[in-house]
């Protein structure tokens, strides 16, 4: 239980320096190419409209918190993989990557894609 904990409080304590670091490469791609973006992080989970002749590219990342018998496990894409245990706090959120008309990154965000 000890090490699990361990485990725990030194992903939160990695959970806020990757924030910084994830803030300042998203940043980086303002004004890259939407083929750019695809090459570094992948395809989408979803594709959605801006609503102004752009599109929203939807990356979702899900995070599950399993029970005392399992590990702590994390994957992006939607994709689940559960390796041991029992997940009973599963997390989502998404980045959103804005593509204007002329195919470059304009603004991401972080939330929901429900």
């Amino acid at each position: 239980m000890k090490n699990f904990q361990t485990l725990l409080l030194g992903m939160g304590m990695l959970g806020m320096v990757s924030c910084s670091s994830q803030t300042k490469l998203l940043n980086s791609y303002i004004g890259a190419s939407k083929q750019q973006v695809v090459a570094k992080f992948g395809k989408p989970t979803e594709i959605t409209s801006d609503g102004d002749k752009g599109e929203i590219l939807w990356y979702d990342h899900v995070t599950a918190i399993p029970g005392s018998t399992g590990s702590l496990f994390t994957t992006g894409n939607s994709q689940l993989q559960v390796t041991q245990g029992l997940a009973t706090n599963v997390y989502k959120n998404a980045t959103a990557i804005y593509i204007n008309a002329e195919g470059k990154v304009y603004h991401w965000s972080k939330g929901n894609n429900n």
